[in-house]
Order: structure tokens, then C-alpha cells, then sequence
């Protein structure tokens, strides 16, 4: 995806109609954006992911109401000519121009959202509109589908990996403090419990060590409540007790999607033997046990989690990391999701979820290092 243009009109402090240009060349291939506090940069983000996700957008509330009051908010206002009062314009809009791949081709597509205030001076009628065109050309097709269309383009859920400011960059370093902590945590009281780990010691905020294991290349899944992917293969209700749980196995492979496999695949290709394979399903069954119990206690669910497992000397060790990145976690009262699905989902608050976790286990996270 190459962004050419973004243009907004009366949007937030951009007063009547500014075009940005986003093009580049070989010898200046990097467009740099730089201003004080309130010069607009974030505006930009915003009216960014909001030209192309509408209300999906990450900076937008959950709700339609919060959906009229961002277009409300969101068009400019500026001084009456006596000075002592603002007053708000009545249109406002954002377009953007941009290259990606789409059905498989290279297209060139034009986007634009505008809103005008209608009837009284109450502010509370923004009819919304939405234009695309593809290749110089009006869709009436891409307009009524741009949703899904843009779900091909740049995913919704992945969307905030690239649209982002520093502030979410802080967030994303302090998840990883976050999780190294917990993992550490975690790994500890599994420890105490019988469960042999790889994890040795915690060297620092984003630091751990641990020892090298020869990983054997599979997942193996247990689900104790139908959430997610099981729902959409099986067709079963979401939110389903599944008593007894679920186990599954997965290769792990990113390119083929960790597909799902079964023992006959794991011993066929050799990636374990029979002993391994069995080791394994009884640690992961094991570690449901203490885990949910210990999440249940701190008034949480254990809806589903991963584990990997590898070879140290002679014995198979719980590998990898178990963070709220790895495992679903529900509240047990309201079932809020308090794990990874709080950012697939678009829900925000993800860095304060996973504190909310490690609070109710007892794990401190400013707690000094051991040298």
C-alpha cells in the first residue's frame, strides 16, 4: 500500500481544505512529519485511519453515538471575528489517494468521507458520506463494500502494527515489560508446581534468560471454553463450557498458517516420538489444572491457551513464553476479554488489560531485578 495524498477539509485544527503530498523519489524516500504540541501530527493519524476504516477506526468509540459525536468533535472550529467566541463550520471531510493490490492487481484508488451539519444549529444530524473511486473511475461496488474491501487491503486488526504515534509506541514498550514480568511470573509458579521449565532467570524489564532448547515444531492447544477459531471450524456457539476440554496440535509454521495436525502427521514427519508426544499432552493438561485455577482465584477465565515444548539433555521442557499474547482470558463475572483479543478485536486498552491481569495474580511489576 503507497499512500499519494491525504486532503482534509475543516477537520480538527485544519482550517478549509489542506492537501498533503506523500510522494517520494530514490533520493528522498522517507516523508517526516514534525510540529508542538497541537500542530496537528495526531489529527493526521486520526483522520488517516478514519478515511479508510470509518467507524472501525481505532481512535473512534465502540458505538454509534460514539460515532456521531468523533464527526461532531472532529470538524473544525475557529474564532468569531469579535475574538470572544468559536464557531463551527458546517462541513467537514477527509480523502485520501492510494496504490495497493487488490483481486489480485495493482490499483489506484480514491477515498472520501464527508459529513455536513443539516437542520438546526444543535450539531446532532452528521449524515455521513462515503465515495470510491478505483483507477479514476466511481465504484458503486467499492462504496457499498469497502469494508470487506479494505478487510483485503490492510487488515482492521492488524491496521494499528502501522498506523500509530509515539504514544503507542510507549505502550508497546511497556507490553513488553509487561509480559516479560508475567511470563517470568508464570513460569516460576509452574516451576513450584512440578512443571519443568526452560526459564532460568529475569535479567531485566525486556530480558530473560533461559535455557537453548531443541523445539519441536508444534502447538499444542487446550480450550476450555469455544471461542475464536473453534467456533468458526465446528459451527458451535461461542462462550460454550467444554467439558472436558479440548486438546489440539498445530505445526508451527507462520507460512502455512499453523495448520492443524494430528499424532499420526507428528510421527510420520518424525518431529516427535510417541513418548514425547504423549509427555506433552500430559504436561499441557497439567499446566490447565494449576493455571486455571490460579487465574480463577484472581477472578479470571482461562479460555484457551498454547504451549511448546523442546529437548534439553534427556528430558522435554515447557518452552516459550505464557503471556496474555498466548491465552484468552475472560473476567469471570462480565467475561470482559482482559487478553490479545482486546487488540484482534479492536477493543483498546490493551497494555491495561494485561496489567489488570498481572494485578489480580500478585505479580508487581515495578519490583526491583535481582543482579
Amino acid at each position: 500500500m503507497f499512500i499519494y495524498k491525504l486532503v482534509f477539509e475543516n477537520f480538527g485544527v485544519y482550517r478549509g481544505r489542506q492537501e498533503i503530498d506523500f510522494s517520494v523519489s530514490k533520493e528522498s524516500p522517507i516523508v517526516l512529519f514534525g510540529g508542538k504540541n497541537g500542530a496537528g501530527k495526531t489529527t493526521l493519524l486520526n483522520g488517516l485511519q478514519f478515511v479508510l476504516y470509518g467507524k472501525r477506526a481505532a481512535n473512534i468509540g465502540r458505538t454509534s453515538a460514539d460515532h456521531e459525536e468523533f464527526l461532531i468533535e472532529a470538524v473544525h472550529r475557529e474564532e468569531s471575528d469579535d475574538g470572544e467566541s468559536l464557531y463551527q463550520k458546517r462541513k467537514a471531510g477527509v480523502e485520501i489517494e492510494f496504490e495497493a493490490v487488490y483481486d489480485g492487481e495493482l490499483a489506484r484508488f480514491y477515498v472520501t468521507r464527508s459529513w455536513e451539519k443539516s437542520g438546526s444549529e444543535s450539531l446532532t444530524n452528521f449524515p455521513e458520506k462515503l465515495t470510491v473511486f478505483q483507477n479514476g473511475l466511481p465504484s458503486e461496488f467499492l462504496t457499498k463494500n469497502w469494508a470487506e474491501v479494505m478487510e483485503e487491503i490492510l487488515p482492521h486488526e492488524i491496521s494499528s502494527l502501522f498506523l500509530f504515534d509515539g504514544e503507542k509506541i510507549d505502550q508497546l514498550d511497556r507490553k513488553g515489560m509487561v509480559n516479560n514480568r508475567f511470563n517470568a511470573f508464570i513460569m516460576g509458579y509452574l516451576e513450584e508446581q512440578g512443571v519443568a521449565t526452560h526459564f532460568d532467570a529475569l535479567l531485566s524489564d525486556n530480558e530473560s534468560q533461559v535455557k537453548h532448547l531443541d523445539m519441536i515444531p508444534v502447538e499444542c492447544v487446550v480450550r476450555n471454553i469455544a471461542t475464536g477459531s473453534l467456533c468458526r471450524r465446528l459451527g458451535v456457539e461461542d462462550g460454550l463450557d467444554l467439558e472436558p476440554p479440548t486438546f489440539e496440535f498445530f505445526l508451527k509454521n507462520d507460512e502455512l498458517h499453523d495448520p492443524m495436525i494430528n499424532e499420526y502427521h507428528i510421527a510420520s514427519f518424525g518431529w516427535a516420538t510417541p513418548a514425547e508426544v504423549e509427555s506433552m499432552k500430559v504436561q499441557t493438561f497439567r499446566v490447565n489444572e494449576i493455571l486455571s485455577k490460579l487465574f480463577a482465584d484472581g477472578g479470571m477465565i482461562l479460555v484457551d491457551f498454547k504451549l511448546e515444548f523442546g529437548r534439553f539433555s534427556d528430558q522435554l521442557l515447557l518452552g516459550d513464553e505464557f503471556t496474555p499474547d498466548g491465552c484468552r482470558l475472560w473476567d469471570t463475572d462480565t467475561r470482559e476479554k482482559l487478553d490479545k483479543d482486546r487488540f484482534r478485536q479492536g477493543l483498546g486498552g490493551v497494555v491495561e488489560a494485561y496489567e489488570e491481569v498481572a494485578l489480580r495474580l500478585g505479580v508487581d511489576l515495578e519490583a526491583p531485578i535481582a543482579a
